[in-house]
């Protein structure tokens, strides 16, 4: 740390700024980064996994709708205003069943291999379940409610119940990856909590050891300076002053050094002048040149 202490007060308050804006910046950096991590975490959830649980959920329950209303049909042979009212009302649910698949096909995301398999599995089914709907409508329409009644309960009802199974098992597989996302989330804001909480520490650590520093790389000298001082001022000149320091409490030392020096040379001036005056040499005095400003009077 010897380049630190040479370092003057300017420049040590100066590089303890910048530190503390560093340290600023990389705690302000580390959390825009984790904020992003987790806006892309919920974006996931929202425009993905949500929606497709949200649609999947919309075509499960048209379905029922959907053969509630087909095996209701069958029971108004000759009723021409209840078929026309259950055929409208399979129209309109069949049309609810696609804008959900529609709207599942719009999710911006790459299916995974699985997810992909089971979709195209789902859209077969659904195929071979509505061209057996459309069998059971030609026979209605042709009054052949025994043959329909044949294949809603030979081909119809199995059908559904094989599309209704896939439907909740792609509902499944959506709900889990959205509970994977969910717990993913929750974790990362708990890393990214302990994360921002170690670095608020350890940043009031660093600045706690410079501030620490710098003091002690002032207050120290300083202390010293003064004792220094002191003892010039109670006639005690043989102190050792450490002034290797270039700062400026260094400079200050490097004074009382000379000072202290001056002050010794003065003083055995003063004794050698003393002891000429003893030997009979009345006239002997300070060399005035040697001392410079008052001191040479």
């Amino acid at each position: 740390m010897k380049w630190f202490q040479n370092l003057s007060i300017t420049r040590k308050l100066v590089l303890a700024f910048c530190i503390t804006c560093m340290i600023t910046l990389l705690m302000g950096g580390f959390s825009l980064w984790r904020m992003m991590l987790a806006n892309t975490q919920i974006e996931q959830i929202n425009s993905n996994w949500m929606p497709a649980v949200q649609q999947l959920g919309e075509m499960r329950a048209q379905l029922g709708e959907f053969r509630t209303y087909e095996q209701s049909q069958l029971n108004y042979q000759g009723n021409a205003e209840q078929l026309a009212d259950y055929d409208k009302r399979l129209a309109d649910t069949r049309g609810l069943i696609e804008a959900a698949e529609k709207a599942y096909d719009d999710i911006e995301t790459d299916y995974t291999a699985e997810e992909l398999a089971m979709y195209n599995k789902l859209k077969e089914q659904r195929s071979a379940y509505f061209e057996a709907h459309e069998r059971i409508a030609a026979a209605i329409a042709a009054d052949d409610f025994d043959g329909a009644r044949r294949i809603s309960s030979d081909e119809s009802r199995k059908l559904r119940r094989v599309l209704f199974d896939q439907l909740k098992l792609m509902s499944q597989y959506n709900q889990e990856q959205l509970a994977k996302d969910v717990a993913a989330s929750r974790l990362a804001y708990q890393r990214s909590l302990v994360a921002v909480i170690a670095g608020m520490v350890l940043s009031l650590v660093l600045a706690a050891l410079l501030g620490w520093a710098i003091i002690r790389s002032i207050v120290q000298p300083l202390g010293e300076a003064v004792r220094v001082a002191d003892d010039v001022a109670a006639g005690k000149l043989d102190r050792r002053i450490d002034a290797s320091r270039r700062d400026e409490v260094g400079k200050l030392l490097s004074s009382m050094q000379r000072m202290q020096a001056q002050l010794q040379a003065v003083i055995a001036a003063q004794q050698e002048m003393e002891r000429q005056h003893g030997a009979g040499i009345i006239s002997y005095r300070m060399d005035q040149g040697a001392f410079p400003g008052d001191y040479g009077v």
